[in-house]
């Protein structure tokens, strides 16, 4: 019988040969793991470029929300281009509104190749990735109509612009007499006289002064926004001003001739009404007639008297633009213009073409009527700004005056400049705007301060309604913040006081627990007339806040105002969605410029998906 020998260590080789299998089997293995995790890494990794690029387009185009989708989608697009995802070829963006007005929701997706996942049938993976952004910026002030402040008819003279902005049905506080006019004033005024943002000098006793400058002047001034809804867009807007020069005749006009030496058919602005028009208002005891003279007042004085050099009012229209930063917005080619100011109108010979050929055009051409501005055409929906700022000396281009010193000047390159270039000029100024459609396009533009709104109230009444601010569904949860400036000046009538209250009250057309609770947690008050409750506040019944001149002159007051979980409005028109504010002074004339400010406190951009 044979038998088969094993050479000495032959075990040892076979125990060798299956280590070097199972080596080579697990090096494959970790081969293939090895290669499987570079594919996950760079997943990971595109993943979070992804999340990024539709972080960016959410946060961008957001700004655009709600009055303009198609600018919110474009300007989503070009930025997640810009981070390397356009919306073409193995990547796209897809961009919608969000569940709330306000909102913008942003899908990235991108297309990958796996270098070694296809060994395995697995050849590109498909990353998509999403963000919602909510828009709490400045919201509009004061009007939600194509006029701000009051509209008194036109001059009914062969060279002035007739045609009411106001539709046949306005929206809801739309009227062409809220009882209170646009309103800045000089760069030497002082602070307490109730400009908070325009004057530069101020004394003591007035909030944010020291060594007697407002630490809170503005050069830029003031914005309007003229709001273009997508209906008007290609369509001409006429933007007119009522008596935009600073012309001092006091408070009620007072200063004016009386009408028995003027006219009515006084110069080419003014051919059927000069009598009342021009002439000085009178007194409670006189008719109704002479007191309808009031209603193209603006009450135009120098708030600190003595003597001064007139302040001149500069205007320029500024184009929209996606940053939402209306200082950097370009400005708009033909929409720059400079009023000169007066002292007082020196005789009627200056408004009146009939006394010795002496009729001064440029002052009669804006003198208490309205004057154009400006024409424009909208290319796209969305913000146009109006700045109006009194701190850029006159200049640029003007048109003969009849031989007296120009008042009207146009094109000043300095009118658009980031600072101001004088600190000469006081009085204070106040104005009417409005934007003139074609019929049927009045619903679709609106006239609104911007984030800051100077007022002058000038009402022979003791009591005036007007919009506050305009709260979209967004901002449910959260409160809005409403600050009054040096309210309280008055006139006291018989029997009466400048003690007064400033009311805040809910927006006609909102839903919800707002019908039952309009105000969640209450109101509070911080400053001012309420400045004794400390930092917590005086607590405000009905939210309605007690103001006179003793505490407010001068003074900053602030109102807390919490909106319900569950606020809800008619958002899709420029007419809803506004708080309104009362302000009621018993047995008192309200003359009285006040600074309001209001926003919705939170991050005006955030990320909330």
């Amino acid at each position: 019988m044979s038998r088969t020998h094993r050479r000495p260590g032959s075990r040892r080789d076979e125990q060798g040969f299956v280590a070097v299998v199972v080596a080579v089997f697990m090096s494959g293995l970790f081969f293939v793991l090895a290669a499987i995790s570079v594919d996950v890494a760079r997943w990971y990794m595109e993943v979070e470029r992804v999340q990024k690029a539709a972080d960016a387009g959410a946060l961008a185009g957001v700004t655009h929300m709600p009055q303009d989708l198609a600018a919110a989608r474009a300007t989503a697009s070009d930025v997640s281009s810009r981070n390397g995802y356009p919306n073409s070829g193995t990547t796209s963006v897809a961009v919608e509104a969000g569940t709330l007005p306000s909102q913008l929701k942003v899908a990235v997706s991108s297309t990958i190749p796996n270098t070694f996942g296809s060994m395995f049938g697995i050849d590109t993976i498909d990353i998509t990735r999403t963000a919602v952004a909510d828009y709490n910026g400045p919201a509009p002030m004061g009007s939600p109509c194509n006029t701000f402040g009051n509209e008194p008819t036109s001059g009914v003279g062969s060279a002035t612009p007739v045609g009411s902005a106001l539709p046949a049905v306005p929206y809801d506080g739309c009227s062409s007499k809220p009882d209170f006019w646009a309103s800045i004033e000089g760069p030497q005024t002082t602070k307490g006289q109730g400009d908070r943002y325009a004057t530069r000098s101020c004394g003591a006793s007035s909030h944010e002064c020291s060594s007697g400058k407002n630490k809170e002047y503005r050069e830029d001034g003031y914005f309007w926004l003229v709001r273009v809804g997508e209906a008007a867009v290609g369509n001409p807007i006429k933007l007119q001003l009522y008596d935009p020069g600073y012309v001092a005749t006091g408070q009620l006009c007072q200063d004016l001739p009386k009408a028995q030496i003027l006219r009515n058919d006084l110069n080419p602005f003014v051919n059927t009404d000069g009598t009342l028009r021009y002439a000085a208002p009178h007194t409670q005891a006189d008719t109704a007639t002479q007191l309808a003279g009031l209603e193209f007042c603006t009450g135009d004085f120098a708030p600190d008297g003595g003597n001064y050099t007139p302040m001149t009012t500069t205007f320029v229209l500024r184009d929209p633009i996606d940053t939402k930063d209306p200082n950097a917005a370009p400005v708009h080619q033909g929409c720059v213009r400079q009023y000169g100011g007066l002292k007082k109108v020196q005789s009627n010979e200056t408004l009146d073409i009939h006394s010795s050929g002496s009729y001064e055009p440029h002052l009669a051409q804006f003198f208490h009527t309205w004057s154009d501005f400006c024409t424009f055409t909208p290319t796209r929906a969305g913000d146009y700004y109006l700045q109006v700022r009194s701190n850029v000396s006159i200049g640029g281009t003007t048109s003969d005056n009849n031989g007296y010193d120009p008042l009207v000047y146009e094109d000043n390159p300095a009118a658009s400049a980031r600072n101001g270039n004088t600190s000469t000029g006081a009085g204070q100024n106040s104005f009417g705007i409005r934007a003139v459609t074609a019929p049927g396009l009045e619903d679709d533009v609106a006239v609104s301060g911007y984030a800051r709104m100077p007022i002058f109230a000038n009402a022979v009444s003791a009591q005036s309604t007007f919009n506050l601010i305009r709260v979209l569904p967004a901002a449910a949860g959260k409160s809005i913040r409403f600050s009054f400036f040096d309210v309280g000046d008055c006139t006291v009538l018989t029997g009466g006081s400048c003690t007064g209250s400033v009311q805040v009250l809910v927006p006609n057309d909102a839903t919800g627990s707002i019908a039952t609770k309009p105000f969640r947690d209450g109101c509070r008050s911080f400053g001012g007339a309420s400045a004794a409750a400390g930092a917590a506040g005086q607590l405000l019944t009905s939210c309605s806040a007690s103001v006179n001149y003793n505490t407010n002159n001068g003074k900053l007051q602030t109102v807390s105002i919490p909106i319900p979980n569950d606020y809800m409005c008619n958002y899709a028109s420029f007419g809803g969605c506004w708080y309104k504010v009362k302000v009621s002074y018993p047995n008192a004339l309200v003359n009285d410029i006040t600074t309001w400010d209001a926003d919705i406190a939170g991050d005006p951009v955030r990320l909330i998906e």
